[in-house]
């Protein structure tokens, strides 16, 4: 049985780096404008103007990137980002599955699978197949598992989620154990060869 949360409870997030991307836009439009008020004051340019400006843009990127969290309440989880704010209802949400990015150290991106998006049970899918159902809201994203991370897999666990081993494309379901979801996949994969011609 699925223990219930009376209050929400918000996990702070380490952001993706594309939102550090996304939010240097911001950052960029914060540097012009200072720049304007600070020429319009009259106060001193030069080098010497640099330092506090340089000081303001940091501020608003820290501001965007603070705002990256997950929110877990009774009902739903909220993906919260810089520029945008998911709410995924629990009753939508069918099982959860890593992506990964091939980099130094590898990245592992934890998805939501959305119900209707998720892989048939016991059939065999090779990588590429699986990665079509590895396209939900990123739910965080991990190099290995820290104190951030964990945090967030208590809290799925909690909502009757979880967490998938962290391997790429290894898709996990509340309904099934890893290893049903195994037995059935190999099954399917011994089938499917036994009805292969044989040479």
């Amino acid at each position: 049985m699925t223990e219930v949360v009376a209050n929400p409870v918000t996990v702070r997030l380490y952001p993706l780096a594309a939102e550090h991307v996304a939010a240097m836009l911001a950052d960029a439009v914060a540097l012009v404008v200072a720049i304007v008020l600070w020429g319009a004051v009259g106060w001193t340019t030069g080098a010497i103007a640099v330092v506090p400006l340089l000081a303001f843009v940091a501020l608003v990127h820290a501001v965007q990137m603070y705002r990256v969290a997950v929110r877990f309440d009774d009902t739903a989880i909220t993906i919260i980002r810089p520029w945008r704010r998911w709410r995924v209802e629990w009753a939508d949400v069918a099982g959860l599955i890593y992506s990964s990015r091939e980099v130094r150290p590898a990245t592992y991106r934890l998805h939501l699978v959305l119900k209707g998006s998720e892989p048939p049970y016991g059939r065999y899918l090779t990588d590429a197949e699986l990665a079509r159902y590895a396209k939900g809201p990123v739910v965080m994203t991990v190099f290995q598992v820290n104190r951030c991370a964990e945090r967030v897999l208590d809290e799925l666990a909690r909502h009757g989620f979880p967490a998938p081993e962290l391997v790429a494309l290894r898709y996990r379901s509340p309904k099934y154990t890893p290893e049903e979801w195994m037995r059935a996949v190999a099954e399917d994969l011994i089938r499917s060869r036994g009805d292969e011609p044989q040479p």
